[in-house]
């Protein structure tokens, strides 16, 4: 996944290192590697290694690769593109603490409880886009992982309303209550450097780590397989962090 290699290949290069290594090892064939992708249980991912406890949510669009691709190159047809939709949670650090994979049909806020299911820890703060996480959905999974914890102090949850959708109703809660008040009497852009809004961008930077190394296709062609293809591109982009962050000690 990291060279973006398809499978076919892949099967070649395993089996030119073992040639080398002097090693009898059979390499399975490309097809097998597919097929197996469907059933594939991959290990629960490791915990992060900072204490951070603020959670910051977001999601891009990956698109599917298929066969009518060169259909359409070919015969010069057009095929409506199928796209996926990646959802990231990760922590103040960047690291990724969760995944979901939906189709792009989903809204971002019916994954905010699958996200913040794995997340073993209270959490101080919680933030999002309005234009995704702006709806009571996000303030109920927010509720019940306070609940989950017998959190003693509310998650501070920092999303700016997004009035142009949905206005202030009394159903609302008391945080968006308080969040639509704020910015009226200060202004969006104090709001932001008040509630400390711009931690959001570091979702974007790991959108775009992950797009970068592993790129923004989807080669399986099943529901499945494309879900084990992001968590194994979600587990690499967590290793490799690992091991390009510098640990600093204090010495005398």
């Amino acid at each position: 996944m990291v060279y973006k290699q398809p499978l076919r290949q892949t099967e070649g290069l395993l089996a030119s290192s073992v040639q080398l290594l002097n090693v009898d090892l059979p390499i399975p064939d490309y097809t097998t590697l597919s097929r197996r992708a469907k059933r594939i249980v991959l290990s629960k991912p490791p915990k992060a290694s900072s204490d951070s406890r603020v959670i910051i949510v977001d999601s891009t669009g990956l698109k599917v690769v298929g066969e009518k691709e060169w259909m359409n190159h070919k015969h010069g047809t057009k095929q409506r593109k199928v796209w996926r939709k990646l959802h990231l949670a990760i922590n103040e650090e960047g690291e990724i603490l969760s995944a979901t994979l939906t189709t792009h049909h989903e809204s971002d806020v019916s994954q905010v409880a699958d996200l913040l299911k794995p997340i073993e820890t209270p959490i101080d703060a919680f933030y999002g886009d309005a234009g995704g996480y702006d709806h009571p959905g996000t303030y109920a999974a927010r509720d019940d992982h306070e609940q989950r914890f017998n959190q003693a102090t509310p998650i501070r949850t920092v999303i700016p309303p997004n009035l142009g959708f949905r206005s202030l109703q009394e159903s609302d809660s008391e945080k968006r209550k308080g969040n639509i008040e704020l910015l009226n009497d200060v202004g969006r852009s104090t709001w932001q450097e008040v509630t400390s809004y711009g931690k959001r961008a570091g979702v974007e930077n790991v959108n775009s780590r992950y797009k970068t190394i592993i790129g923004g296709k989807l080669r399986s062609k099943d529901t499945d397989s494309q879900n084990t293809e992001v968590q194994i591109g979600v587990r690499i982009l967590t290793k490799m962090r690992a091991l390009g962050i510098p640990k600093g000690r204090r010495v005398a």
